[in-house]
């Protein structure tokens, strides 16, 4: 497909009505109220870059035609995409597969290879989680912010394990830090305890001796 016409999804999940919205579930709102994602950190998507440039996009993207079928929307494979777009704005030499030889990247990704698909939101979010050899985890914070999501969207236990790939014990310890004290949360959410120390202070049943603890 054209490359102009690949459409970036929103940043992040939304509900409207109890129901889902679809959005790249990497990004999420920050402790700061700011969109933050992981795996879109400047190294990554150096090292991602220089893949594509030097051997090509090995790992079509995948995209959802929108309900008026005038535009198509990245489901999966927006950090490739935003590394092709770098490269074609600098027009950078990337390796051409057809000819296997290096040209202009305005000449090479003119054209992006793409699985199209008509998905309903449900569906666009399984896509989007599914590992391929290209993706990054979305790391822990956007996972939190997922099955808070999910759960205001009315997902049953089964379906959020359907749809995010994890276990049943994933998911119940996701709810224990969800379920935190405001003050042990917002240091989880500023990453300055991980998810096992998180979990441990969740078996704190006393706030005031949970807190006492974090502080050490």
């Amino acid at each position: 497909i054209k490359k102009d016409k690949i459409k970036i999804s929103p940043k992040g999940l939304s509900v409207e009505n109890g129901n889902l919205i679809y959005g790249n579930p990497r990004w999420f709102v920050n402790s700061k109220g700011e969109q933050q994602a992981k795996g879109i950190e400047k190294e990554k998507m150096n090292e991602l870059k220089n893949s594509i440039q030097n051997d090509g996009l090995e790992n079509p993207l995948r995209l959802r035609v929108s309900k008026n079928n005038k535009t198509t929307e990245i489901i999966n494979g927006e950090r490739r995409f935003r590394c092709i777009q770098d490269l074609v704005e600098k027009d950078l030499p990337c390796f051409d597969s057809k000819s296997g030889c290096k040209k202009p990247a305005s000449e090479v990704f003119e054209w992006i290879d793409c699985r199209i698909e008509f998905m309903d939101d449900k569906t666009a979010l399984r896509v989007a989680l599914r590992p391929n050899e290209t993706s990054e985890i979305i790391g822990d914070l956007a996972n939190l912010n997922l099955v808070k999501i999910l759960k205001q969207s009315n997902f049953d236990d089964q379906e959020i394990i359907k749809t995010t790939g994890k276990s049943i014990s994933w998911l119940r310890e996701t709810e224990k830090i969800i379920s935190l004290d405001q003050e042990c949360l917002d240091n989880f959410k500023k990453e300055k305890i991980n998810r096992t120390v998180a979990l441990r202070l969740a078996l704190i049943e006393n706030v005031e001796e949970r807190i006492s603890l974090l502080d050490k």
